[in-house]
């Protein structure tokens, strides 16, 4: 009889035990490790909930110069390998367009005055994360502006940013309504390309990776 209870009680345990796994997994989601590999070698991403917001993210993890830098994108490589990329765009946004040896200076992000209103602030969005990336404070620490292609204004002197701006040390990203896409405008300017919300995001994640060796 004790021998019975005794299996009868470890049983118990594990059932409990089994039945709190399943509750854990089903009511918790904790950080999810997966590996990419690019032609810059192999990638560490975490997908996990950022901490100041009710939204998850791919955390990518990047070493520059010995340096790590944990890189926040809203997608995962996977979710973007489809968006088609020119793959001149790194150099054209980052090096130097005399000397390869060096890199460019600033960046200036532009985009038409209604394209927020287009895509729901979704190049509002996408253009925060580029500047969180590259400005000073970021991987490649450049100084960057913003502006729009054309006056949003009255105003003639409002100064405006197009790919005529961009120089062989400023270099220039256009965010722009259209098909998924990134491609090169012309020397030393990027145009980004996304119809919602969520495809222009997308394609900026992916020329964020692009930099770092992702793509």
């Amino acid at each position: 009889i004790m021998k019975e209870k005794t299996l009868t009680w470890i049983v118990g345990i594990i059932a409990v035990a089994l039945v709190s796994s399943i509750l854990l997994i089903i009511f918790y989601s904790g950080p999810d490790r997966y590996e990419y590999g690019g032609p810059g070698g192999t990638y560490q991403f975490i997908y996990a909930k950022s901490k100041s917001a009710d939204v998850y993210f791919n955390y990518m993890t990047v070493f520059i110069q010995d340096q790590e830098y944990i890189v926040p994108l809203r997608h995962s490589p996977y979710e973007v390998e489809s968006i088609p990329l020119d793959l001149r765009a790194r150099d054209e946004v980052l090096v130097h367009g005399f000397d390869s040896r060096w890199m460019k200076t600033q960046v200036l992000f532009t985009q038409s005055p209604d394209l927020a209103g287009l895509t729901d602030q979704g190049s509002v969005l996408a253009v925060n994360q580029m500047d969180l990336i590259l400005n000073t404070d970021g991987l490649y620490g450049f100084k960057t502006f913003r502006g729009f292609t054309t006056s949003p204004t009255d105003d003639p002197n409002y100064e405006t940013i197009t790919c005529r701006d961009a120089t062989v040390t400023h270099s220039v990203i256009e965010f722009r309504y259209g098909e998924p896409s990134i491609f090169v405008e012309e020397e030393n300017c990027v145009v980004v390309q996304g119809n919602s919300k969520e495809s222009i995001m997308a394609a900026t994640d992916k020329l964020i990776m692009h930099f770092v060796g992702v793509f």
